[in-house]
């Protein structure tokens, strides 16, 4: 006895007999006298001793006999059986089991059962506690011979059930434990002491988590089961499954056989025509046997069939809904307090709800319809007491317009006002009610299959709800059906959602206060479209299952459940909770020799690196934002800058875009660039390469929204700022803009012409982007002004100007005087009705005097004014074009390199281009170029493109969005004409050649007008006669830019434009800023639906180019296209992977050392990887396949040399069965037979990496858990 100063005396001593080698003891009240009592186990003589308190510090020895050989070792006590009264529990190590007495509290126990493992047991050390925070007791045990731990579930009526099995390892004798809340997380960890090994372990983050075990049902070919049902039909105390078949025209029957199995379907038709079927399940006659009601919509008919009681139906009457719609819901419940079930529909087209009351008898009332809002279209439907009147309420639902409206019963079937309640961007596919924050009023869950989430409404007891709380189903999952359930015994509601396109089950577990959890999935089995869903104990066991119907695949699938748990494993880095781990790269990215890792989370749009230390393990996690509701799910590395610094790409599924993370080298980053991949592209996946052979990296992303892949190349493309200067004058409308230096000061101006106002107007530049004062000249009364040009037309060394009037029908010159003015226009008449419109100038006759050149719309025919050097000008030289031909671009260079000057003219109604050849007289020889029909050739213009010292000519059409170039021979000749595409909607007014961004190759740029905004273009040239991808800026709404001027604007050496924006009377200036290293990419089609979900990137034929190999998931093949070494790529060529494969994920490399190039492919459908072997001309010689196992569904696939063999080995995630397969190579391009790695449970691998995480010279394998939130590294620790 303690004397409360720390020292202590024996105050007693107690024999517990001869022999009886006591070895273990507990204390507790096990009598119910509120005294403490002591209770002994004896192992020698196999029985346990009480010591009953006595009131005066005395103790009452009592025996109790065990078993014999049962050598008790340890020994707890507890409430097993929530009685109030204590209980036992034994470990026996002599018999190998863990007996449970069951207290009665007047010193009388009942041996209830006892517990075991298996053959040699041998529980050394035992614990009680609430291990699993169920209130319900456990019992853990150490086995130190088998060097396990074992937790046994109790159930809290006495029994217990192993769930979880833990193995210290071979030769550890754990020999004793400790149990408490190391991580402060409310959960209970374990500390554990192996005196073979010298080592203790803690085992922490016990879960316990639902397994299940699935049996598929068919219901028929073709059958299309929509609607699934439970109720008991056969009176077993079995539940039993009702679905509505919509193309077969029937209904089926699922009798429960006892076990959670089913028999056989049985069928009752109930249409002629296929069409949607509601189901709802009564005692529709009050016979105590479970009817069925049927609503065929289309038919816009109900049928009951009343039930014998032994599973089977008769047919009862057909009656109709009393609407002239199909109907879109059905519902049961009680209207009018008669006790008599009636039932309800919604039809959304016509606005109403019909009600039918029931009589008792299996007969109801004709329909009585209420009117809803005209703007509401019902299609859901509920009946509960949402003001707790103990009056039924219905609550319909508006999928169209998004709300929900609550009618509030008067108790005979009829209603008061409604209440309106927005779901705002939510469209509700499927609604239900109950009560999920325990405080005995009625709430709304809903599912939106537009937003994908499910969204809770928490009542207030007054038909009233508070805002509406969302949590995500995961982008893209399409949630159709919803149900409520506590499903995992813990009192509180939960969540079950039919996630259709995801292909599972979405559980969000209720914390009792209205909140609840991410959501957790069950995989419903690759290929099985979850429908609707039913929740129900179909195997009595007191845990509720799960069936859901397949549209798609006919079939219904029951999930029996059960739970199972484990501790988190060692080695496995959180990414936070509900970060959904997507993707995973690896990478020295602070330069110190250590490898780190980058994972692309999808649930909290971020990437996170964790940097390495040199024994596998990690520090300092930085995240990185992608941007909000970006989602990203892809991530891989390369050098995208040329600084030899390891950056990050990320492809984001949900704002359809890529980041470019810019590393420095120290493990930081630039904020990202992102590029676009166009609109409801979805992009999964990324390679890199150099694509082009410019020793920059490009990149190609899979857009499996878009069903193409979109390939970047690297350049440095030209971005601009803006600066408008607008025309002084009323409505005014700038058609044309030339620059040119007006006053000799070595600065650049600009002149343009205001068509509706017949003005020419200058601004004088000072050089620093502003301009003075615009100094106006009259063009003459109604002129109409639409072209310039520039030239020195009177050999005074300042420049002039020359306008086209096209409603004057004449030309206008404006004669410099060098400091920024000009004389009044001198007119040249281009004939009547000619409307001169496009206009250049050049000495066209070789007098070394400028002459002006003129195409004259109106009358079809180029006019040439020559100068005489005095500003003066012969008569107008006629060359008449084609009939109808309408001329509207004229253009001058020596083509052929006569030393003559030349004149292009782009006719555009007759969808071609004249040459007149000129010779050195001012004559001219014409030449067509025909173009294509409809083409409408709008502007022209020359240049030397590829750089080979002859002219080319460029070529904009109006019609068809194409550029053309024919590159010119020397000799008057030129090679077919090359066609660039921009890949936008344009109506192309002009093109100009120049080199905009200083690389001394020229470029391209083009104006236009896109729907409704002003467009530049620009494609930058390679210098070889190839081009980037057309790189778009705006001009503006409505700009209607129709010429450019290109020069220096503001004297920072880079070339900058201006473009006249017609509609707006107003001069566009893009001053250049820097350069952009990627723009738009070149997209390539895959194929309608064929879901591209993984790229990857080699040179297959051997040409030096880099070839894109692509899975097609959809399409079951994998596609291939063979690079042309300038960015572009021949069509794809396909092959099979075989049907219903869905390829997921592929990998490039040399399997059977033949140096020709295999593709390894999982086939995430098809439980199996297939390997394509030995690409050449085209093909390849033969594929064969290897079984990942059934539902495996393997997700992600590399390969790396992993045991040193110089074979390549294949590495698999299973996305399905939570494991990774080693393929371990042979030298023949076989493999072994797979080895398995199990992961933690509900992991769901999605991808997987391989690096020497811990430097010891083996590769590793990194896996991203997106189901747990971890990424999990498995370390080779020696050689396989």
């Amino acid at each position: 006895m303690g004397h409360s100063d720390g020292s202590f005396q024996i105050e007693a001593t107690y024999d517990m007999g001869y022999d009886s080698i006591p070895y273990s003891l507990t204390i507790s009240d096990f009598n119910n006298d509120q005294q403490n009592d002591i209770i002994v186990i004896n192992y020698g003589t196999n029985d346990f001793t009480i010591l009953f308190a006595n009131d005066d510090e005395t103790f009452t020895s009592k025996r109790y006999s065990i078993e014999k050989g049962s050598h008790p070792c340890s020994i707890d006590s507890g409430d097993f059986n929530m009685d109030g009264i204590e209980d036992i529990a034994i470990g026996n190590c002599g018999s190998g089991n863990i007996a449970i007495f069951l207290g009665s509290g007047d010193e009388t126990f009942v041996n209830l059962n006892v517990l075991s493992t298996g053959v040699n047991f041998q529980p050394q050390f035992i614990r009680v506690t609430d291990f699993n925070n169920d209130t319900y007791l456990d019992i853990v045990a150490v086995d130190s011979m088998n060097g396990e731990l074992n937790i046994f579930n109790g159930r809290g009526n006495g029994n217990f059930s192993l769930i979880t099995t833990y193995s210290s390892g071979l030769n550890s004798y754990p020999c004793s434990f400790s149990i408490a809340d190391f991580d402060n997380d409310n959960i209970l960890d374990i500390v554990i002491t192996n005196n073979g090994t010298n080592s203790i372990t803690i085992l922490t983050k016990y879960i316990m988590y639902p397994n299940t075990s699935q049996t598929v049902y068919s219901t028929g070919e073709s059958s299309s089961p929509i609607y699934v049902s439970v109720g008991d039909f056969n009176h077993d105390n079995y539940l039993d499954i009702v679905v509505a078949n919509s193309e077969s025209n029937n209904i089926g029957i699922f009798i429960n056989l006892g076990n959670g199995t089913f028999d056989s379907e049985q069928l009752y038709n109930t249409s002629s025509l296929p069409q949607e079927q509601l189901i709802a399940i009564g005692d529709f006659n009050n016979d105590n046997h479970l009817d069925i009601v049927v609503v065929m919509t289309n038919a816009m008919e109900i049928m009951i069939l009343f039930g014998y009681n032994n599973g089977t139906f008769k047919y009862g009457n057909i009656f109709s809904t009393g609407t002239d719609s199909p109907p879109d819901s059905l519902t049961i419940g009680l209207l009018n307090n008669d006790s008599y079930l009636d039932f309800i529909i919604t039809t959304s087209t016509s606005h109403n709800i019909g009600i039918f009351l029931g009589y008792g008898d299996g007969n109801f009332t004709e329909v009585i319809l209420y009117q809803t809002d005209k703007s509401f279209s019902p299609n859901g439907v509920n009946i509960g007491d949402f003001n707790n009147d103990n009056i039924s309420d219905v609550l319909i639902t508006d999928f169209d317009h998004g709300g929900i409206t609550i009618l509030l019963g008067y108790s005979n079937g009829s209603f008061m006002n409604s209440i309106f309640i927005s779901t705002e961007n939510d469209n509700p596919a499927a609604v239900t009610i109950g009560d999920i924050n325990n405080d005995s009023r009625l709430d709304i869950v809903y599912t939106s299959i537009t937003t994908s989430i499910v969204g809770v409404l928490l009542g207030y007891g007054n038909g009233s709800f508070g805002s509406i709380i969302r949590y995500s189903t995961d982008y893209g999952s399409y949630p159709t059906s919803v149900s409520l359930v506590d499903f995992n015994n813990d009192t509180f509601i939960d969540i079950l959602v039919s996630n259709l396109y995801d292909y599972n089950i979405g559980l969000f577990m209720g914390l009792g206060n209205g909140s609840f959890a991410p959501q957790k999935v069950l995989p419903a089995g690759f290929g099985l479209f979850p429908t609707t869903l039913a929740i129900a104990d179909f195997n009595n066991d007191k845990q509720p299952d799960i069936v859901f119907s397949d549209i798609i695949s006919n079939y219904i699938s029951v999930f029996l459940v059960y739970y199972d748990a484990g501790f988190t494993k060692e080695i496995s880095y959180t990414t936070g909770s509900g970060s959904h781990p997507y993707s995973i790269g690896v990478s020295d990215f602070n330069n110190d020799n250590q490898l780190d890792i980058v994972v692309a989370n999808s649930g909290n749009d971020q990437i996170e690196l964790l940097f390495g230390y040199n024994n596998g393990t990690f520090k300092n996690k930085v995240t990185y934002s992608t941007g909000l509701n970006s989602r990203p799910e892809f991530v891989t590395i390369a050098d995208f800058n040329q600084d030899k610094q390891q950056d990050i790409i990320v492809a984001n599924i949900m704002n359809d875009a890529v980041n470019i993370f810019l590393g420095f080298g120290n493990g930081t980053f630039n904020t990202p660039t992102t590029y676009s991949t166009g609109s409801g592209s979805r992009p999964v996946a990324i390679a890199t390469s150099d694509f082009n052979n410019d020793n920059q990296t490009d990149f190609v992303v899979s857009n499996q929204g878009t069903n193409e892949i979109a390939v970047f190349i690297a350049f440095n493309y030209v971005t601009f700022t803006n600066y408008t200067v607008y025309i002084p004058d009323s409505y005014p409308s700038a058609s044309y803009v030339v620059a040119g230096d007006f006053n000799s000061d070595g600065q650049q101006d600009v002149v343009t012409v205001d068509t509706s106002n017949a003005k020419m107007i200058v601004f004088l530049g000072y050089g620093n982007r502003t301009f003075a004062k615009p100094i106006l000249y009259s063009t003459g009364p109604s002129s109409s002004p639409s072209s310039i040009a520039l030239g020195d037309f009177n050999m005074d060394n300042q420049l002039d100007i020359v306008v086209t009037n096209s409603d004057a029908n004449n030309i206008g010159v404006f004669f410099g005087y060098g400091n920024g003015s000009f004389t009044a226009q001198v007119i040249y008449s281009t004939g009547n009705l000619s409307s001169p419109g496009s206009i250049a100038t050049g000495d066209i006759n070789k007098d070394n005097i400028t002459d002006i050149v003129v195409a004259n719309n109106g009358k079809n025919n180029i006019g040439i004014f020559f100068g005489y050097g005095n500003g003066t000008f012969a008569k107008q030289v006629l060359y008449l074009m084609p009939n109808g031909s309408s001329p509207v671009c004229v253009s001058v260079a020596d083509i052929n390199n006569d030393q003559n000057q030349d004149i292009i003219v782009a006719n555009m109604d007759t969808d071609n281009i004249i040459i007149l050849w000129g010779y050195h007289n001012g004559t001219f020889i014409k030449t067509p170029l025909s173009l294509d029909k409809g083409s409408a050739p709008s502007s022209v213009t020359t240049g030397d493109l590829n750089k080979d010292g002859l002219v080319d000519i460029a070529i904009a059409n109006r019609m068809s969005e194409i550029i053309l170039v024919y590159f010119g021979n020397g000799s008057g000749s030129f090679s077919t004409g090359s066609s660039y595409t921009t890949g936008i909607e344009i109506t192309f007014q002009s093109i100009s050649i120049h080199d905009i961004n200083n690389d001394t190759n020229l470029d391209i740029v083009l104006t236009g007008l896109g729907e409704d905004t002003g467009i530049i273009i620009i494609l930058f040239g390679f210098g070889n006669g190839n081009f980037t991808i057309p790189t778009v800026y705006s001009t503006g709404s409505y700009s209607s830019p129709t010429s450019v001027a290109i020069r220096d604007f503001d004297n920072d050496g880079r070339i900058d434009l201006v473009v006249n924006n017609y509609l707006k009377g107003s001069l566009f200036f893009m001053f250049q800023f820097r350069y952009d290293q990627f723009v738009r990419p070149w997209f390539f089609s895959t194929g309608d639906a064929s879901y591209p979900s993984s790229v990857a990137v080699r040179d297959f034929n051997n040409d030096q180019y880099i070839d894109i190999a692509v899975a097609n998931s959809g399409t079951n093949n994998i596609g291939i296209y063979l690079g042309l070494g300038t960015g572009l790529f021949v069509n794809q060529r396909i092959y099979s992977t075989g049907d219903n494969s869905y390829p997921r994920s592929i990998i490039i490399d040399n399997f059977n050392n033949n140096e020709r190039l295999d593709i390894a492919v999982a086939n995430f459908n098809g439980n199996n990887i297939c390997i394509l072997f030995d690409y050449e001309n085209g093909s390849f010689s033969f594929i064969t396949s290897y079984s990942t196992g059934i539902l495996s569904a393997p997700s992600s696939i590399t390969s790396a040399y992993l045991n040193k063999d110089n074979y390549l080995d294949i590495i698999v995630t299973l996305f399905g069965t939570n494991k990774i397969l080693v393929f371990y190579g042979l030298n023949n391009g076989t493999f072994q037979e797979a080895k398995s790695y199990a992961l933690e449970y509900n992991a769901r691998p999605q991808s997987i990496i391989i690096g020497d995480i811990d430097n010891n010279s083996l590769l590793d394998i990194i896996v991203a858990n997106t189901a747990t939130d971890y990424v999990e590294i498995l370390l080779q620790i020696c050689q396989s």
